[in-house]
């Protein structure tokens, strides 16, 4: 019963309120600290705001189209019309695309993101984004230059100006080339923004090689798929001057369809150079088939046509038709044989011809030519060491190994019917 008791006082010992006054009072005499820590966060959050530059994200939309599915009227789908095919989009590769160097590196030497115009303030930099007085025209770099250089400009009157590199002081005058280390430079003058203030308001120049920019630029760039099934793209950049981030997306996307449409022409192209040749190849069997009408019409004294003569002429031009079409298969087959044993280590496109019968070789060399073309735009703009050229490659290789194949049987058919005709 001792122990019980024992127990009975501990708990009430320990359930009895806390005196708050006491509690407050001891808090008390630490006031200072609770003056002290807000004054010290609020001072950073001030310091952070006041000191770091400002980060700005410019976003826009781009729609992938895919002409096989979308339903207009295009070049492509016309031209698939008269048996040629028109690729699907890969959503991913153009993703790969939009974000690599190459095609960054062209928008950085459409938009001049080389040269970077900045000048030093109390308390952080200023960037002069289209807003410099001062403009670099031309830049030849030497074997010296190691990919970024920084110039200062200090203006001495409307024509001459001070650059210095370091310990390096070059003068100069506005319009005429400059040797400096690293390379050559002309600069002139813009008449916007401020005017220099001599050495009390220098303006300085970071000139970059633009492939490390692009690089750089690239990284920077975020493009993600708007919804599962969705052709569209969201593309995002940040920057530290919102204008120069919007320029640099309306730029690239510029830029994008630029290449989309060099690799069409392309394409294109190589389908009328081959239309061209078969049409020529066609003109000239049908002046032989002609010819040997005329000798034969002379030779059975058919000039003076009769009843019956006319309906062996009709005749003769029936087989003639026949004839020709089958000579054209055949010769439609022996050029994509030629096409595709031309370059066995390499590829080539290979179009189609809308008198190929046979759905099985259309469908082999439509496939042939997508895949042909996904590798040629990885290659401009990934490069040729990508992982999916090889991938594509080998996928390559076994269709024209199938298309092959594929021609040696219907050319085996086309000779037997002739014989059999014969």
């Amino acid at each position: 019963m001792k122990k019980s008791n024992d127990f009975d006082n501990n708990f009430q010992q320990e359930d009895n309120p806390i005196d708050l006054r006491k509690l407050f009072w001891k808090m008390l005499r630490y006031w200072y600290l609770f003056i002290l820590f807000p004054a010290i966060t609020l001072t950073g959050a001030y310091l952070y705001l006041r000191y770091t530059p400002p980060t700005y994200q410019a976003k826009l939309k781009l729609l992938i189209k895919d002409e096989k599915s979308s339903g207009q009227v295009s070049e492509a789908n016309v031209l698939k019309e008269m048996g040629f095919t028109a690729s699907s989009r890969n959503i991913e590769n153009e993703v790969l695309i939009l974000q690599s160097s190459k095609l960054m590196e062209e928008v950085v030497k459409d938009l001049n993101l080389q040269y970077r115009y900045w000048q030093k303030g109390r308390i952080r930099n200023s960037d002069l984004y289209q807003l410099s007085p001062v403009e670099v025209v031309s830049w030849v770099p030497d074997s010296t230059f190691k990919g970024t250089v920084t110039l200062q400009i200090e203006e001495l009157d409307n024509n001459n100006f001070n650059l210095s590199i370091g310990d390096t002081l070059r003068k100069g005058e506005f319009g005429k080339v400059l040797v400096i280390p690293g390379g050559k430079v002309t600069l002139s003058q813009t008449f916007e923004g401020q005017a220099l203030n001599g050495k009390e308001n220098p303006l300085f120049i970071d000139i970059k090689d633009p492939l490390q920019l692009a690089r750089q630029l690239a990284g920077r760039v975020q493009a993600a798929k708007i919804g599962k099934n969705s052709t569209m793209l969201d593309i995002t950049l940040e920057d530290g001057v919102p204008q120069r981030a919007s320029d640099i997306l309306r730029e690239l996307i510029d830029v994008y369809n630029e290449k989309e449409i060099e690799d069409k022409n392309r394409i294109y192209e190589n389908t009328l150079r081959f239309i061209d040749e078969r049409l020529n190849l066609l003109t000239d069997e049908l002046q032989t088939v002609e010819s040997e009408v005329r000798n034969i019409m002379t030779r059975s004294g058919l000039i003076d046509m009769s009843t019956q003569g006319s309906l062996l002429l009709t005749e003769l031009s029936q087989y003639n038709r026949e004839y020709i079409d089958i000579e054209v298969q055949r010769e439609i087959l022996e050029s994509i044989e030629t096409f595709l044993k031309a370059n066995p280590n390499s590829f080539e496109f290979v179009p189609t011809n809308m008198t190929l019968d046979n759905l099985t070789l259309s469908a082999l060399l439509g496939r042939f030519n997508e895949l042909l073309i996904e590798r040629e735009r990885i290659q401009s703009t990934l490069g040729p060491n990508h992982p999916n050229i090889a991938i594509l490659e080998k996928q390559l290789s076994n269709l024209r190994s199938n298309i092959l194949e594929n021609v040696a049987a219907l050319k085996k058919d086309i000779q037997v019917g002739r014989q059999g005709g014969q």
